[in-house]
């Protein structure tokens, strides 16, 4: 159970950070643009 606990956990961090990175790239773009 625990480590079923860790997994999913660790699953969410992994998403957070793709996210988080995802925000970053699209903020750069549109810095880029000019917008």
């Amino acid at each position: 159970v625990i480590t079923e606990a860790q997994q999913a956990d660790a699953r969410a961090t992994s998403a957070g950070v793709t996210i988080q990175d995802t925000l970053n790239t699209l903020d750069g773009i549109l810095h880029l643009i000019g917008l």
